[in-house]
């Protein structure tokens, strides 16, 4: 009996194996990738590091008038502080309306509602305050992970997507990308180990029958944590040849989408920089926070990603700084303070309602910071709680 039994589990295991998740491709070679674009719209996408991305993203604003930028960070969970934020910057009275607003990871998925204003802050609060992890991934069966692509599905937060990016919403973003203003989501292609800028008001505005899922499918990408969520693939095609992208987090190659690195290193102007306004919101602490882990792998994952953004994040807002500061930028950043302790689970929903709720406030009062922050700033008094 004890041996019908173990062949009827290894059976079984051998099922959900050879039913995991696998992605269909043909080969294709490194210059096919570079080459690659979306087929009847090339004008929606570009690679980051093209020296003149800068100028790609730059929004169509009369002479004269103001240039405001509004960059959101990767973070998970911590997007909760950046719906928070600008729904208190709207109550405040003082919100811009952006004429460029980026997203990458959770900010990717906030981008699309911070960019239609106030009319998209009740979907973000929705969002951050009312899901929990079951609504965002499901845990595969320990036995299909080594022959799938993730520890875990997204098909929820694909639901979740579909249901709140809706034809109605993309048709809004096109009538705002008329007026010559610019929403750019970014995603890593990893066949080419590459960070990819989206023009979502591009794709919008596109007459591609299939844009309304390609929107949704690339704001998926950016916030699928490579092994922990499955790669999206993306469809292009190089000289007629198809080539199937795999595409991950935004936050793989740029923890956030805002003064591109060589631009900032090579020090090269900016025309009309002092009329530009950047906010820098930062989903993410940006210093250590001592908190006792719990030896588990969930808890473990989320700490070591935490420290890595936070590294990640930090370097680019000085960096930033350092540009903004010599070409006359106005510059402006908000970030997670160690005054919130951390939960050490993923999309849990009190952690997530808290951290709303502190972000609404920090929006409110105008929280914006001029300089970085220094490690005095960053400071924490020990504590024995992790929640």
């Amino acid at each position: 009996m004890t041996r019908q039994i173990l062949r009827a589990v290894t059976i079984a295991a051998m099922a959900f194996v050879s039913g995991c998740t696998t992605v269909e491709r043909v080969p294709f070679t490194g210059a096919q990738s570079a080459a690659a674009a979306i087929a009847g719209a090339p004008e929606v996408r570009f690679w980051a590091d093209l020296p003149d991305a800068a100028q790609r993203m730059r929004p169509d604003v009369p002479a004269g008038q103001p240039v405001t930028m509004l960059a959101l960070s990767g973070g998970a969970d911590e997007g909760a502080y950046g719906a928070g934020v600008l729904n208190g910057w709207t109550q405040s009275g003082t919100r811009p309306e952006f004429s460029v607003v980026t997203g990458v990871s959770t900010g990717a998925l906030i981008a699309p509602f911070a960019f239609l204003g106030k009319e998209g802050d009740a979907s973000i609060a929705r969002f951050y305050t009312s899901v929990s992890a079951r609504d965002i991934f499901h845990p595969r069966f320990p036995l299909a992970i080594p022959g799938s692509t993730s520890v875990a599905s997204t098909a929820p937060l694909a639901k979740l997507i579909a249901r709140e990016v809706t034809s109605e919403l993309v048709a809004r973003i096109a009538e705002e990308q008329a007026k010559g203003r610019r929403l750019f989501v970014a995603t890593a292609n990893l066949d080419a180990q590459r960070s990819v800028i989206w023009d979502m008001g591009a794709i919008a505005a596109s007459m591609l029958p299939d844009k309304v899922e390609l929107f949704r499918r690339v704001l998926l990408a950016s916030s699928s944590i490579p092994v922990v969520f499955p790669p999206v693939v993306i469809d292009a095609s190089s000289n007629g040849a198809p080539v199937r992208e795999l595409h991950a987090d935004g936050g793989t190659t740029a923890g956030i989408l805002a003064i591109p690195p060589q631009l900032a290193v090579s020090d090269a102007p900016i025309g009309d920089a002092a009329r530009l306004h950047v906010y820098l919101l930062m989903n993410s602490r940006l210093g250590g926070d001592f908190q006792m882990v719990t030896p588990r792998l969930v808890p473990i994952l989320k700490r070591a990603f935490a420290l890595n953004q936070q590294a990640a994040l930090l370097t680019l807002a000085e960096t930033s700084y350092v540009y903004a500061h010599r070409h006359g930028i106005d510059w402006n950043l908000t970030f997670i303070g160690n005054d919130v302790a951390p939960s050490d689970r993923l999309f849990e929903k009190t952690y997530m309602r808290r951290l709303y709720a502190y972000g609404v406030e920090r929006g409110r009062t105008g929280s914006w910071r001029k300089t970085p922050p220094t490690p005095a700033d960053l400071a924490v008094a020990d504590r024995l709680d992790h929640q």
